[in-house]
């Protein structure tokens, strides 16, 4: 399970990347909503400020608790789209060497989150993956079509 949860974690990081260089996903954004450029960038902080040191504290045994993570309020716009990516994808080989070099023990250590309750590194790792899709799924959408 969870190298499969890493093989497309993986693969839904490099798609997102080409459905933004490749200009498929990069719309003009409505008003309140991300440039394809500030997605990326919460792309990257997602992953640097929550995913990657969630599922490190996890493994530490401790029992972490989380709360809901947001960088929703803040201002991405001056990052151009090349570093998001790029910091983007280094943090995410990093998480997935992280996880892929953790004994069967640490994979079995569980926080707890204030909305998702008990959570495991797999369960972080879906959360991870359900929130790369949500975007994926953005980008693909007709410029036409509705947000969600």
């Amino acid at each position: 399970m969870i190298a499969s949860l890493l093989d497309e974690l993986a693969a839904s990081q490099l798609r997102i990347a080409a459905a933004m260089r490749g200009g498929t996903g990069a719309k003009t954004p409505q008003a309140g909503e991300w440039s394809t450029a500030e997605v990326a960038a919460h792309l990257a902080a997602s992953e640097r400020e929550c995913f990657e040191p969630r599922i490190k504290a996890i493994a530490t045994g401790e029992g972490p608790h989380f709360d809901f993570y947001s960088n929703g309020g803040r201002d991405f716009s001056r990052i151009p789209l090349e570093s998001s990516l790029e910091e983007w994808a280094a943090t995410r080989r990093r998480l997935i060497d992280l996880v892929n070099g953790l004994a069967p023990a640490q994979l079995a250590m569980t926080g707890t989150h204030d909305f998702y309750g008990e959570v495991t590194i797999g369960r972080y790792l879906q959360i991870a993956l359900d929130h790369d899709r949500e975007h994926l799924n953005d980008l693909e959408r007709p410029a036409s079509a509705p947000a969600r």
